[in-house]
C-alpha cells in the first residue's frame, strides 16, 4: 500500500504545454469489472492521460538572471477504461438526438418493447450486434436512440430478451431534456458577457448565443455572476490572473464575487534557446464549480499546493459515481489556460 501511495503522488508538471494533468488518487475507486452474463445499460467510459513518471532537473541559466532554470521530463500513457456499472439517468438537448448502449450478457440477447412514458420524446432501437472482437472478447450490444421535441423529464423503458424470447431483464432510463447547460447567463459587473436564449413555437425553435469576453483596459476588477441552468447549482468560482508584477495569482470566490483581472502579460520561457516570450493578450481565466441535482454529478475547483507549487485543483464526479482529481498549472501558455469556462482578455 505504501508503494502504491508513493506512486500516486508522483510529480505531474507539463507547464510548457499548459494542459490538464489527470492523476489517479486514493479517493478514486478502481473501475468495476465486467461480470459474465450480466447486462449493462449506459456504462461510462473513462479516458485520461496517466502521468506515471515525471521529474524536473536543473539545467542552465538560459535567461541570464543568475539562476538555474529547469526543464521537465515526463512519461505518459493514454488510458481508456470502461466502468462496468449501469447508469440509468442522463441529460439530453431538446431537438438533438442522443443515444445510449445496452451491453448484453449472452449471445442472442436483444432489446425489445421500447416505450416512453409521455409525449415529447421518441425512442427506438437503431443498432444491435452479436459480434465478437478480433481477440475473442464478447462484445454484443444494442443502441437506443432518442429525439426529444421539448424540454421535460421522461422515462424510457425497455426489455432485454434472450434468444428464445424470454425476458432477461427490464430497465428504465430517466431522461432529463433541458434547453440550457450549467449556466445560461454570465454578467461581469453590469455587462452581460455570455447569454444563451432559446425560444420555442410549436415544433420550431431558435437558439441564440452571445459572448463578449474582451474587457476594457481600465477595468481592474468586477463581480462575476452566473445564472444556472435548470437542475444545476453554481457552487463557486476560481479565477487565475496576472498581477502588476507579472506573477500568476489564483483565488476562489463565491458566485457573484469579485474577480481581479490581469494587469500584466504572461511571460514564458518556453523557447528552445531559452528566450523569454510574452503572451499577445492579458488573459484572466475562470473555472466554474457546480452540482447537478438530476444526475448527482459535480465539479469542484479550488486552489491547492502540489509539490510546493500552487495549482488549480479539480475534483469531479460523473454519473457512475467515479471521482477524478486533476491539476492545472497556473502558468499560461500565452493563449489562455485550457479547460477554463471563461477567458477574459484585453491588450
Amino acid at each position: 500500500m505504501k508503494q502504491i501511495k508513493k506512486l500516486l503522488t508522483l510529480v505531474t508538471f507539463v507547464l510548457a504545454l499548459g494542459i490538464m494533468l489527470s492523476v489517479t488518487t486514493d479517493a478514486e475507486a478502481a473501475v468495476s469489472k465486467r461480470a459474465a452474463g450480466a447486462v449493462y445499460v449506459n456504462p461510462m467510459s473513462h479516458s485520461y492521460t496517466d502521468y506515471e513518471a515525471s521529474s524536473w532537473t536543473e539545467s542552465e541559466d538560459w535567461d541570464g538572471d543568475g539562476k538555474l532554470d529547469t526543464y521537465y521530463d515526463w512519461d505518459a500513457e493514454y488510458v481508456d477504461e470502461m466502468e462496468w456499472k449501469s447508469v440509468l439517468k442522463m441529460r439530453v438537448w431538446p431537438n438533438y438526438d442522443a443515444s445510449f448502449n445496452v451491453y448484453f450478457g449472452r449471445e442472442g440477447d436483444y432489446i425489445s418493447d421500447v416505450k416512453v412514458n409521455k409525449k415529447g420524446l421518441t425512442a427506438g432501437v437503431t443498432y444491435q450486434t452479436n459480434s465478437t472482437w478480433s481477440e475473442g472478447k464478447y462484445n454484443c450490444y444494442g443502441t437506443i436512440t432518442m429525439i426529444p421535441q421539448k424540454a421535460g423529464t421522461y422515462t424510457v423503458s425497455f426489455n432485454v430478451r434472450k434468444a428464445d424470447g424470454s425476458v432477461a431483464g427490464s430497465y428504465k432510463m430517466k431522461v432529463y431534456a433541458s434547453d440550457y447547460g450549467v449556466y445560461k447567463q454570465a454578467k461581469l459587473g453590469s455587462k452581460v458577457v455570455y447569454k444563451n436564449t432559446v425560444k420555442r413555437k410549436g415544433t420550431t425553435f431558435t437558439e441564440k448565443y452571445k459572448s463578449t469576453y474582451k474587457v476594457a483596459n481600465s477595468l481592474k476588477s468586477a463581480k462575476l455572476k452566473l445564472t444556472a441552468g435548470k437542475g444545476y447549482k453554481i457552487t463557486g468560482l476560481v479565477y487565475v490572473s496576472y498581477n502588476a508584477k507579472g506573477k500568476p495569482v489564483a483565488k476562489k470566490v463565491k458566485n457573484g464575487g469579485t474577480i481581479k483581472l490581469s494587469q500584466q502579460y504572461a511571460s514564458q520561457n518556453y523557447m528552445a534557446d531559452g528566450r523569454n516570450t510574452k503572451s499577445l493578450k492579458m488573459y484572466t481565466d475562470v473555472y466554474v464549480s457546480y452540482k447537478d441535482k438530476y444526475l448527482g454529478t459535480y465539479v469542484k475547483y479550488s486552489v491547492a499546493k502540489r509539490h510546493n507549487q500552487k495549482m488549480v485543483k479539480c475534483v469531479s464526479k460523473d454519473q457512475s459515481g467515479k471521482v477524478t482529481t486533476s491539476y492545472l498549472p497556473l502558468e499560461d501558455t500565452g493563449y489562455g489556460r485550457k479547460n477554463a469556462n471563461f477567458t477574459f482578455w484585453r491588450y
